[in-house]
């Protein structure tokens, strides 16, 4: 008899420099992931000012975007995820409890 393994959530993190909304946005994710997914998650932090071609590339508006590449389908939110029920719907981060 095997068991499933939960996935290892895949979370990307777009910023512009390390400024205070870039700083809330990573701990509201980190908080989220650990009450949701706590120990199946991880984080990528992308500074655009870094790394400006990935803006066009992964099609990033506007600052700060969490994006879940994995699992598929791709999620996104915009902002630094203060509602965290608003967070967890939009990032489908409940959907395999």
């Amino acid at each position: 008899m095997s068991r499933q393994r939960a996935p290892i959530w895949q979370l990307r993190v777009y910023v512009a420099n390390w400024k205070t909304r870039s700083a809330l946005t990573v701990a509201n994710l980190e908080r989220i992931c650990d009450q949701s997914v706590p120990g199946h998650y991880r984080i990528q932090i992308v500074d655009l000012l870094k790394h400006p071609e990935r803006c066009q590339k992964d099609g990033i508006l506007a600052l700060p975007t969490v994006v879940r590449y994995f699992p598929g389908p791709e999620r996104r939110v915009i902002g630094t995820l203060s509602d965290t029920q608003a967070a967890i719907a939009a990032l489908e981060l409940d959907a395999m409890k």
